[in-house]
């Protein structure tokens, strides 16, 4: 009886070291599937990161781009400026040369009526056509467009009615960090302008789907994830119009709303401003 009790503890024995080797395997597998997974995961994630710098480099490149054309349209703006108040005063020159004119010619013709009546009507029939030449010139300066800088009110109003799901600086995924905040809505539904402003960019860009991009002089104010767009550069928008509609996120599928706001190309938390 010692000895089958004997050979009975060493069956269990083998068959807990049996189980034992099992187990030992299925964790080895299941290390082997996670660090795969987390391989994955690292090269998806490190794929979003340099996406995320790609896309960055692309909208400093559009607001840089926006301010020096405004700081060229705003010099020009100037000129134009400058150079019909020089028109204007060459203008007033001569029309006070042309009275002063006259009245030398009408204290001659009073001394000497039989002999400068004929020139002085010459003389006058000989300047009609200057006046008109000057009055069509500053018609056609004065119908000439001058650059309008764009101008919002500096307070923001939410683009969208929900929550906010993603806050500024909050990681959304490891080691990448939200430039702006993202707001839960439903497809379709209508995304505004934020503040008054001009658009300076309406179209796709790399892992925001469609995207509008609105200066408005001392904020620039970033959409993404649109679904449909309803306005083109240049479109002069005020506050609270319908830009565009929404659709998903790239990331998490969800319709969420991306909204950034910036100060020239440099980030800034929008929660300052709505």
């Amino acid at each position: 009886s010692a000895r089958s009790a004997l050979e009975s503890k060493n069956k269990e024995l083998n068959a807990a070291k049996q189980a034992k080797n099992v187990m030992i395997m299925q964790l080895r597998t299941m290390q082997k599937t996670l660090s795969t997974e987390n391989n994955k995961i690292e090269k998806n994630n490190g794929q979003l990161i340099s996406e995320k710098k790609r896309l960055e480099a692309q909208i400093q490149a559009i607001i840089a781009r926006a301010i020096k054309e405004r700081e060229i349209a705003m010099q020009k703006a100037e000129e134009e400026k400058r150079r019909r108040a020089e028109e204007e005063k060459l203008k007033r020159e001569q029309e006070a040369a042309k009275a002063q004119g006259e009245r030398d010619n009408t204290d001659l013709a009073g001394k000497k009526p039989t002999t400068t009546t004929k020139p002085s009507t010459s003389a006058s029939t000989s300047t009609q056509p200057k006046p008109t030449t000057s009055t069509s010139a500053s018609t056609s300066t004065s119908k000439a467009p001058i650059y309008e800088a764009p101008k919002g009110t500096g307070s923001l109003v939410m683009p969208m009615n929900g929550s906010i799901v993603i806050g500024f600086g909050q990681e959304k995924v490891a080691g990448l960090k939200s430039n702006g905040i993202e707001i839960r809505g439903s497809l379709g539904q209508s995304v505004k302008a934020a503040d008054s402003g001009t658009v300076i960019y309406a179209g796709a860009l790399n892992n925001l789907g469609s995207v509008i991009i609105i200066d408005h002089g001392n904020l620039v104010t970033v959409y993404g994830n649109l679904a449909g767009v309803s306005v083109s550069k240049g479109t002069k928008v005020s506050k609270g119009q319908s830009i565009g509609t929404l659709g998903r996120d790239s990331i998490s599928k969800e319709p969420n709303l991306y909204f950034e706001t910036r100060k020239g190309v440099n980030v800034v938390n929008p929660m300052s401003y709505l």
